[in-house]
């Protein structure tokens, strides 16, 4: 049986279904019908029963759609196990066609005020506005009558714990979802036996003083822990770019936290012009995000594996960095955390291109 962190990785991983899913014809409604189906036969499948035990949808999932939009650009669901004394909040990562997704959430780093959103002027306490747009949607979705805060509030207890996780924009997006939900929707942690945040391969959503605000509400748990069993951090492969977003090495005041200028020669491989030159634009604009505003900057409450990895194949050219990049900040992490064995059931198999996969990677996108 899989331990706590790494059921939470399964169900994180379970709503990003849809991944790389296009239904020119459907809406919101509709994908969140397939979505359903779709999580039902990955949480009722006998073997991944056998890995987590057993668990149903409590709440979702919801599904947010961009105008014109033909896949899903945000989607979110609760689970719930036999007993109910846990619940696992999951927030979808980016999606392979979602537009939305990769030029607004994922690299719109201007920066927004915290929790008002609205445009920061050299305020230090702030998240980037593509993410408060992502959590704009999520704070908005309803299921069944009830926004995810009315849900929670109806089924917390003492006796249950409440896990909120999600993976790279997910992560990104879940943890102000997380701080929004306890500081401002009117929910308590005295309310439940346990409230943890569990954000896996996220870039950085905002400030050190908006880390600090997160910190201080979801302390780490355990205070010293390492590798992936822990709490309230941002988990992350080393040698995964996604996580060097979006802090400038000047930012970092001589710590070990992971910065954008580290990704050109992350796995060992020679200058790539067209990988240096998508990190310069993207520093760049960073930079002028910034202004003489505090820049982003990585939490400090961070928790890294695979120190001295590898790359699994050599690293030449911008196709085989970007293979690599996605193989990193997807397929490693199931790996690392020994979860690669459950199985999330999906609409069909597809194939990505450099550039798809490009796409799905903000920082290698063109930040605005």
């Amino acid at each position: 049986m899989l331990n706590d962190w790494q059921t939470s990785f399964c169900i994180s991983n379970t709503v990003n279904a849809l991944f790389g899913y296009v239904a020119p014809a459907m809406g919101a409604p509709e994908i969140s019908q397939l979505l359903a189906a779709l999580i039902d036969k990955t949480l009722n499948d006998p073997d991944n029963i056998t890995q987590i035990g057993a668990w149903t949808r409590a709440w979702g999932p919801c599904v947010w759609q961009n105008t014109g939009s033909n896949t899903a650009d945000n989607s979110m669901f609760v689970a719930v196990n036999a007993d109910k004394t846990q619940y696992i909040a999951a927030v979808a990562a980016t999606g392979l066609h979602s537009t939305f997704d990769q030029q607004t959430e994922d690299i719109q780093v201007a920066h927004v005020t915290w929790p008002s959103f609205s445009p920061a002027h050299g305020d230090s306490t702030f998240i980037a506005k593509g993410t408060s747009i992502g959590l704009t949607n999520l704070l908005n979705m309803v299921s069944n009558g009830q926004s995810l805060a009315q849900f929670l509030s109806t089924v917390a207890n003492k006796n249950a714990t409440l896990i909120l996780t999600g993976h790279s924009l997910g992560g990104a997006l879940v943890m102000p979802l997380s701080l929004y939900l306890f500081t401002q929707s009117g929910l308590s942690q005295s309310s439940w036996a346990n409230v943890y945040v569990y954000p896996t391969a996220a870039p950085t959503p905002g400030s050190a003083a908006f880390n600090g605000l997160f910190s201080a509400t979801f302390p780490p748990n355990p205070a010293k822990g390492t590798g992936t069993n822990v709490w309230n951090q941002v988990i992350w492969n080393f040698i995964d770019v996604v996580p060097h977003a979006w802090t400038l090495k000047a930012d970092t005041h001589g710590t070990s936290i992971p910065y954008l200028g580290q990704i050109t020669s992350i796995y060992g491989n020679p200058d790539i012009s067209s990988v240096d030159n998508a990190v310069t634009l993207a520093a760049a604009k960073v930079a002028a995000a910034n202004r003489s505003a505090p820049g982003y900057v990585f939490n400090q409450n961070n928790s890294v594996f695979n120190e001295g990895g590898a790359p699994t194949f050599p690293v030449t050219d911008w196709d085989t960095f970007m293979r690599q990049a996605l193989y990193q900040h997807t397929a490693q992490y199931g790996l690392s955390l020994g979860t690669a064995n459950f199985n999330v059931a999906q609409p069909g198999l597809m194939r990505a291109s450099p550039e798809q996969m490009a796409a799905a990677l903000p920082l290698l996108s063109q930040a605005t």
